[in-house]
């Protein structure tokens, strides 16, 4: 019959590490989570929580639990927690130093851990046992990390984290989306992380994906189209990136859907503005300029934009032209 409010008798009193320690049931770890979740969310309180290694390892520990299905709370109140203190920049040192912390994180995103089970004919069939919502905390988690500055670069050397926000992008949920998009924006803002970023897997073509299935021709761009043009602009800076980024397939094409989209809506400007900028950084690269050039419909695509855009837009279109005849 324990209740929250039994444990948080004794966290009030100093008690809390050797309380979470005690707590040896499914059903009592999850009211000890749900009570650092209500504790998470108080910013009187982060900071107390995020300097415990203690309380950490308990949180990570819950969160990786194989035993337990996919609808108990504990795995969902524990990344909550890890969320919620994310909310302040105060807290990062402490997460970040964390053994193991952003490896889990990236596990509970993508729908970890996983069990493998023998089905009633023999087959084996692979199970996630984190909910849609524990995916989503996982995701805003990370996002959240990765504004910081000093962050940034450290993330970036985690293959795993960069592998979980690819397959995020390339999953159902348009929330997770957003927040592993914007993950990956962030993170190509530090010119350090590019060679990560362009070696993992995928992870250009699940940008150029975003593109296109988050633009539509009756409501024009969403943020979730800005931020994956702005990381594919961020991404086809560097003399390097270029070919790498134009040879990409979908890159190319989601880029025109983009402007072709988006030409109706005003309120779709900046991603039209960072879509023409990163087709014309790509313009640049000596060894895509014949093939780019070619491509079809693009030089329609770009006389458009030079028609009947102003401003920015409008100004990267003509650069277009421009490095074409240079």
């Amino acid at each position: 019959n324990t209740t929250v409010a039994d444990l948080k008798y004794f966290a009030e009193r100093g008690c809390i590490v050797p309380l979470l320690q005690a707590l040896d049931t499914p059903r009592l770890i999850t009211q000890g989570t749900r009570m650092l979740a209500d504790y998470a969310k108080m910013p009187d309180r982060r900071g107390a929580l995020a300097s415990n290694r203690r309380i950490l390892d308990f949180i990570k520990h819950t969160m990786m639990q194989a035993t337990e299905p996919s609808d108990w709370f504990g795995r969902e109140y524990a990344v909550e927690t890890i969320r919620s203190l994310t909310a302040t920049e105060e807290s990062d040192r402490f997460l970040m130093t964390t053994p193991g912390l952003l490896n889990s994180l990236a596990l509970v995103a993508r729908g970890g851990p996983f069990v493998t089970r023998l089905d009633e004919e023999g087959h084996r069939t692979t199970l996630s046992l984190a909910s849609g919502k524990a995916c989503l905390h996982a995701c805003i988690a990370i996002m959240n990390l990765s504004c910081g500055k000093a962050n940034k670069v450290e993330i970036a050397k985690f293959p795993d984290v960069l592998e979980a926000m690819r397959d995020v992008m390339m999953g159902n949920s348009e929330e997770a989306r957003l927040k592993a998009t914007t993950c990956i924006k962030n993170l190509s803002n530090a010119d350090a992380n590019d060679g990560a970023l362009m070696k993992t897997p995928d992870l250009i073509e699940a940008l150029g994906h975003v593109a296109d299935i988050t633009c539509s021709p009756s409501s024009g761009a969403t943020t979730c189209t800005t931020n994956a043009c702005l990381a594919l602009m961020n991404l086809s800076i560097s003399k390097g990136n270029k070919y790498h980024v134009f040879r990409t397939p979908g890159v190319m094409d989601a880029l025109m859907i983009v402007l072709e989209r988006t030409k109706n809506h005003p309120s779709s400007r900046e991603a039209r503005v960072k879509a023409c900028s990163a087709l014309s950084n790509l313009a640049i690269g000596y060894d895509n300029k014949i093939p780019m050039f070619s491509h079809p419909n693009f030089v329609d695509c770009v006389l458009d934009v030079i028609r009947n855009d102003s401003g920015e837009a409008r100004t990267k279109a003509c650069s277009i032209l421009w490095f074409f005849i240079s």
